[in-house]
């Protein structure tokens, strides 16, 4: 077992329990070998300076300084270096137990799009997350702004880390929204750029009321053909897809606000409260109140 993994199973547990994330720091790290495995919470590899191979599951990726690699639940992934090493640094987030901190609600629906709140979640476009930040100084002082806080424990450093993570978080916002994420498979998504778009409308209008022959009619399709070909694309059917990105903003209202949960369900896009209690407690295993209060 490689070094980085040893330190990683040594991550500061009093603080991801805590406060739901903690980092590690590797100003030179070198792995020349492959060393897959895994992780039971989110992961964000934030690579800062040099060059290495990031290996997700099956699939292999260039990364250099200003990129991110968000391993998600149970994924296996490893990190290989060249012999002069790379400087990276390791994001642990507890989504499950712990409410992500406040963000202005025109980014907070970006969220979903590379941090999923929950594994059941995951769809065949989401589980490999990649994207970059266009000035990779100021993710840099950013993770190293909040590394230090969390190492120095100086009084009320869980407000300041608190307020650094945040502001990491909202400039991963800010870059997904100028870029968005990099493509993990180029030619599956080349070949189904009209699915590829309609999926795209659907992460900022879920909220709408949609229907299938509407949603057809945007693709060019027939209904039928739609439903067929955008399950091979996404791993979903189309209104499951919908379904999660409705459930999901539904989740991040009943952490940070006391908005009735009839309010919530109306305003993620749900006309019956009925069928949303049922579908949350599908998905989630409790109900929209008992899930709130986890995090009162």
């Amino acid at each position: 077992m490689s070094e980085y993994f040893r330190l990683k199973r040594k991550t500061n547990k009093a603080e991801l329990s805590k406060l739901g994330f903690s980092v590690d720091y590797f100003p030179n790290y070198v792995q020349r070998e492959l060393d897959m495995h895994s992780l039971d919470i989110v992961l964000f590899s934030v690579f800062l300076e040099g060059d290495a191979t990031h290996h997700i599951d099956d699939m292999r990726f260039d990364e250099s300084g200003g990129s991110i690699g968000i391993t998600h639940y149970g994924k296996q992934h490893s990190i290989i270096t060249g012999t002069s090493g790379i400087e990276i640094a390791n994001i642990y987030v507890d989504l499950e137990r712990h409410p992500l901190p406040q963000l202005p609600s025109d980014l907070e629906s970006v969220l979903p799009l590379f941090l999923p709140l929950h594994p059941n979640f995951g769809n065949r476009l989401n589980q490999i997350v990649r994207f970059r930040f266009e000035d990779k100084a100021v993710l840099k002082q950013l993770v190293l702004e909040l590394y230090h806080e969390l190492q120095n424990k100086a009084p009320a450093y869980e407000i300041i880390a608190t307020n650094l993570f945040q502001h990491f978080l909202i400039q991963c916002c800010r870059e997904v929204l100028r870029e968005g994420v990099l493509v993990s498979d180029i030619k599956m998504r080349s070949a189904n750029r009209n699915l590829e778009e309609l999926r795209q409308y659907l992460d900022h209008n879920y909220a709408k009321e949609l229907c299938l022959d509407d949603l057809a009619e945007r693709c060019g399709l027939s209904g039928n053909y739609l439903c067929r070909q955008f399950k091979r694309y996404t791993g979903k059917t189309v209104f499951d897809y919908i379904l999660d990105r409705r459930i999901q903003a539904a989740m991040l209202a009943l952490r940070k606000s006391d908005m009735k949960i009839a309010s919530v369900s109306s305003d993620c896009g749900f006309n019956d409260l009925s069928y949303f209690n049922r579908s949350f407690k599908k998905r989630l295993n409790c109900s929209p109140r008992e899930y709130r209060q986890r995090f009162l």
